[in-house]
């Protein structure tokens, strides 16, 4: 068993060789596809850990470390034994996600932000109005919008123990990226949010299947 700081001293020892790196982020199977997502502590990973965790076909990989090799023009991203505040890791190895040297075009965008649980629900709904105002106004197009409810966070943020949860999914260029989350920090309700870009459109869920649990706590 590799505990630390000595397990992450000898794998960065063998990765520096040449055989891959070690990275800071969030990375998560999805049907046998790997998806990383980077960030510095506090970025989100945890949350979207959690987010994710419920999902069938779904396999959390590390929240904290994950190895990055590339084989045959391939990149693959493995489990570490290192969990973060998901506490969640998987030692599994799957085929990463293509690198685009360039960006062009209309791309797929998810964001999600958390608004303080003490407004009221037309209070809320007015703020996921605004928000879906900001991306449109820049000229994007909203393919869904979802209220997750209320949730525990793993820790508090800005006084804050709960949280709702609001999903967006767009397609957009980009420049709306900038615009969208200056309108976030300005909102005082909103306590937390993250945007990513995704490589390919996200996958529809199937008719009826269950919303996720209320239950669990998130970052």
């Amino acid at each position: 068993r590799l505990m630390r700081p000595f397990g992450e001293l000898l794998m960065v020892n063998l990765l520096s060789q040449g055989r891959g790196v070690l990275v800071h982020g969030l990375g998560i199977a999805d049907r046998g596809n790997g998806i990383l997502f980077v960030g510095r502590s506090g970025a989100g990973k945890s949350t979207l850990a959690q987010l994710y965790a419920p999902h069938r076909d779904v396999t959390i990989l590390g929240d904290e470390r994950l190895v990055v090799t590339q084989a045959e023009g391939q990149f693959w991203m493995s489990g570490t034994p290192w969990p973060g505040e998901a506490m969640t890791v998987a030692p599994d190895t799957v085929p990463g996600p293509y690198v685009h040297e360039e960006v062009r075009g209309m791309q797929f965008y998810e964001s999600i932000f958390i608004v303080r649980p003490s407004l009221t629900d037309e209070d809320t709904n007015k703020i996921i109005e605004r928000m879906k105002g900001v991306v449109e106004k820049s000229g994007a197009t909203i393919l869904k919008t979802e209220n997750w409810g209320r949730k525990k966070l793993a820790y508090e943020v800005k006084r804050e123990r709960k949280g709702t949860f609001v999903y967006l999914y767009f397609r957009s260029e980009g420049s709306v990226i900038s615009e969208l989350e200056r309108s976030y920090r300005l909102e005082d309700s909103v306590i937390k949010f993250l945007t990513v870009r995704l490589d390919q459109e996200a996958p529809q869920k199937p008719e009826g299947e269950p919303k996720e649990p209320e239950r669990g706590r998130v970052q």
